[in-house]
């Protein structure tokens, strides 16, 4: 199985849009002018009906499309990441998304949408306690190249715990959003930054600081590109 699938339905349909109206020959012109030289043919298999025969364009490929045309990448590409294994471990996804530029809309239910199986031998030599880990999808382009709009993060959320506030990237609510930053905890403010230079940064502060909440800490994701990458960066 390929770790991601293509939505060839809902990408022809932007292509056909008004703002849009590319052609397939249209395609071809893009990608060769960013080094991608292909067939017409092999763009014509992206969107048949006979599976044996439809091909699966490459990521590089749709980024730029999508980039070039404004379409949500995230949108026309999902990652296969929920698949069964007796080996691993159950990780819940908060229906939340967590915004990085965006706006993500805080949910005190902390609905799940579905469960996520990431190896054992991964999580349990890093994460002894593995009740914590949760995981929310981003939403937005403020923390790339390191976060993308789309990824799966892994967070080590706070819950019932004390935990010694250190410089790092933390999913966190501030009134009723939800976002991700690295954050730095200065004696009277927390400084909150983007990885993306197109962003500037903002302090929470004062009476802000009542409606702030850290909900957890980034300890992994789920890369397009890389696929599961975990560090040691959790609250415990």
């Amino acid at each position: 199985m390929k770790a991601y699938s293509f939505n060839d339905k809902l990408f022809k349909k932007y292509l056909v849009s008004k703002e849009n109206k590319t052609s397939q020959e249209d395609i071809l012109k893009i990608l060769k002018k960013h080094g991608i030289d292909l067939s017409l043919s092999t763009i014509k298999k992206w969107f048949i009906k006979d599976e044996k025969e439809k091909l699966i364009p490459k990521l590089p490929a749709i980024k730029i499309l999508c980039d070039e045309l404004d379409i949500p990448f995230d949108e026309v590409i999902q990652q296969n990441i929920f698949e069964t294994n007796p080996n691993s471990l159950k990780i819940p996804i908060f229906e939340m998304p967590a915004g990085c530029g965006s706006y993500g809309v805080y949910d005190e239910s902390f609905a799940v949408s579905k469960e996520v199986q990431i190896p054992k031998q991964f999580v349990e030599q890093l994460y002894p306690d593995v009740k914590y880990l949760r995981i929310f999808r981003c939403f937005g382009d403020s923390m790339e190249p390191e976060y993308k709009s789309g990824d799966y993060v892994l967070v080590d959320m706070v819950f019932d715990r004390t935990f010694v506030k250190i410089d790092g990237i933390y999913v966190f609510r501030l009134g009723d959003g939800v976002y991700i930053k690295r954050l730095s905890f200065l004696p009277n403010e927390i400084k909150a930054k983007s990885i993306n230079p197109n962003y500037e940064d903002f302090s929470i502060s004062g009476d802000e600081l009542a409606n702030f909440e850290i909900l957890g800490k980034l300890c992994g994701k789920f890369s397009f590109t890389q696929g599961l990458l975990l560090n040691n960066q959790g609250i415990g």
